[in-house]
């Protein structure tokens, strides 16, 4: 959602409650906005004058209790009163024109307000009493604008500015002789610091700066702040920094017209942001709101944007290689390898997914990427790097519970697991063994093998029949085997498939188990009708995509087909005639390849994952796309953008709009 206003530098904040947006903009106006359940309403509650003479605003504070904000910039800084959020009352002048803010920051407890200035002096003043009384100015040692920040126990003031000059102040020291517990000299060099802030648990700090990336640092001994590795990304100026309330996500807006948020700030180790928010004009301010379930940015066009976090993309700690989900549809698992722990979202709302506490076993141990759901949901299953596989119970998703472990399973890296669909066993497989193993789990706290098969090659994928004891194995050798399970202590081959020129990496059946598909790393994609399992009847082949096909799956109604493919995109086929299938839609915005695409919500989202440590949540119904970008788009196109960015096409009204 994005909120228009006039062009020019904008800042915008929003209050602790989350129930209002406040700007203050190029015009030396202020603005509210009430918050509702999709966002801020387009149109302001109240909208006043900074104050006399206010130009251009560069900085905005909203005071901890949300019932006054500091405003400041061009002319002046001014101290407002809003707990009347449609009638807000100057409380105070606090500055002249004498005085450029380009900074404002509340103490953690509301008693003071600091402003950085764009001559280096950072002006105090106690707000507590009815009368707002001025402090000493703190100085420092560079000139131009500073920016400071007060850790969240209230002890520490820390001041940011030009030529990587910096100060740790004692925030309680009243004397006007008081003199810093840390420092940093300018460096004489042309790379400055522009934004500063500290994690809610006073532990790190990150700064925006000219040299493109947010530096950190260590700040547990705030008398001696410890650099962290930087964070990069950006291909221009950061201007703007927050931290989440939950400590962890970390949000910065640059010149280069993007907003990138990470899913730990406070990590030592340098890592990739988790998304990217576009835009068209660089970005001047960035904060959380809603409780960290929003991102609130502000650009230099003057509008506002409300992003809701997080969103369609899905942070991951490694690469995610299956995404399986339960038959609900409502519950996702990530199959990340290299890791401890797999995340678990609720996707019940897509639009607003739900972290759930992540799957663990007791003991350090690695996951390799295979996991798997029942289909109730109730189980969940996942390899290791060892040939072990562990069991969660998800009876109460929101509390996870390790159930058991069996161990040495297969030999070598697991490579797939998968839940039979109608009795308690598990098919296991590694990635360089023939052998595949059947694992009972009707007692999770004690899983048994109870059989096993040798596959023509190292199998890469399994499909359980929807209905049969016959399980589907796609192997290196470029075969697709049917075996019969019925009695798991004698697997019994039934028939194999064959017709690719490369191995054979995924199976899946269909709806009711009548059609089988299965594609290879030749980039193509078949289908057989399997009714009669000793006798499948090649119905199609499908081509296309433009790298090997990983993953492939059939929505609930066996009407598509969807596959993750190596060219970055996922790729869905109408089935309806499986003798004859169509394209359906090439879903290309993952940006990387798919290594897995699963349908969830009955078929109207596609789950994607792979190796940028993320997963995409794609929205399949048009229409319903359609109502909610028309619900929460806030200020439509306007007939100047729609002439500046389409000259010469005829300006059309998005959303059944009127000119």
């Amino acid at each position: 959602m994005r909120l228009a206003g006039p062009a020019g530098p904008l800042q915008a904040r929003s209050t602790p409650d989350g129930g209002t947006v406040v700007g203050a903009a190029s015009d030396g106006t202020v603005r509210l906005w009430a918050v509702g359940e999709t966002g801020p309403s387009t149109t302001p509650t109240a909208e006043f004058g900074a104050g006399d003479g206010a130009a251009e605003l560069y900085a905005l504070a909203v005071s901890p209790d949300g019932d006054a904000v500091a405003v400041g910039g061009q002319g002046g800084i001014w101290l407002w009163d809003i707990r009347d959020r449609t009638s807000p009352r100057q409380r105070a002048v606090l500055a002249n024109s004498d005085h450029t803010a380009y900074s404002l920051e509340f103490s953690p407890d509301g008693r003071r307000l600091v402003a950085g200035t764009g001559s280096g002096t950072v002006l105090r003043w106690d707000t507590d009493a009815d009368e707002v009384t001025e402090l000493p100015p703190l100085d420092h040692p560079a000139e131009g604008a500073v920016y400071p920040v007060f850790s969240p126990d209230n002890r520490w003031l820390v001041v940011a500015g030009r030529q990587m000059s910096m100060r740790v102040w004692d925030a309680q020291a009243q004397d006007a002789g008081a003199r810093p517990v840390f420092e940093t000299l300018p460096d004489g060099g042309t790379e400055h610091l522009l934004s500063v802030a500290f994690s809610p648990d006073g532990r790190t700090v990150a700064a925006g700066t000219t040299g493109r990336h947010v530096l950190r640092w260590d700040t547990t001994d705030p008398a001696a702040p410890a650099p962290l590795a930087a964070l990069e990304g950006f291909t221009s100026y950061v201007n703007a920094v927050a931290f989440a309330p939950d400590g962890r996500h970390l949000v910065a807006g640059s010149s280069d017209n993007t907003v990138r948020i990470w899913a730990d700030g406070a990590t030592p180790e340098a890592a990739e942001s988790i998304t990217t928010l576009p835009g068209s004009n660089p970005v001047t301010s960035v904060d959380f709101a809603d409780g960290g379930r929003a991102v609130l940015t502000a650009a230099l066009d003057g509008s506002v944007g409300w992003w809701p976090v997080p969103g369609p993309v899905l942070p991951a700690e490694e690469a995610v290689y299956v995404t399986p989900v339960d038959a609900d549809g409502t519950l996702v698992l990530f199959g990340q390898g290299r890791s401890n722990s797999l995340p678990l979202w609720d996707i019940t709302d897509p639009g607003a997914a739900v972290e759930l506490p992540s799957l663990s076993p007791p003991v350090e141990d690695r996951f390799s990427g295979a996991a798997a759901l029942s289909k109730t949901g109730s189980l969940a299953v996942a390899g290791t790097s060892g040939g072990s596989v562990h069991l969660w119970d998800l009876a109460d998703s929101a509390v996870p519970q390790f159930a058991g472990t069996a161990e040495s399973v297969v030999t070598g890296v697991v490579g797939v697991v998968e839940f039979a669909p109608g009795r308690p066993v598990v098919a296991v497989a590694a990635t360089e063994d023939e052998k595949v193993a059947l694992v009972d789990v009707s007692d999770p706290t004690a899983p048994r093998v109870v059989g096993t098969f040798e596959a023509d090659d190292y199998p890469y994928m399994l499909s359980w029949h929807p209905s049969a004891d016959i399980v589907a194995v796609a192997s290196a050798g470029g075969l697709v085997e049917l075996w019969d399970l019925s009695d798991p202590t004698d697997p019994t081959r039934i028939s194999e498939l064959s017709g690719f020129e490369s191995q054979a990496q995924t199976v899946a059946f269909g709806g009711d188990g009548e059609i089988l598909a299965a594609a290879s790393a030749d980039r193509s994609v078949r289908l057989w009708n399997v009714a009669n399992p000793a006798a499948p009847r090649e119905l199609a082949r499908i081509t296309g995509p433009a790298d090997a096909v990983y993953s492939l799956h059939f929505s609930p109604d066996g009407d598509r087909l969807a596959a993750g493919v190596g060219d970055g995109a996922a790729w869905i086929w109408d089935v309806t005639r499986p003798d004859s299938p169509t394209t359906h839609a090439v879903l290309t915005a993952y940006g990387s390849r798919v290594y897995d695409a699963t349908f969830a919500h009955d078929g109207t989202v596609l789950v994607g994952g792979g190796p940028d440590r993320s997963v995409r949540l794609w929205q399949l119904d048009p229409e319903a796309v359609s109502a909610t970008l028309c619900s929460t788009v806030g200020t439509p196109v306007t007939e100047d953008e729609w002439e500046r960015h389409l000259p010469g096409v005829p300006y059309r009204p998005p959303c059944g709009g009127t000119a």
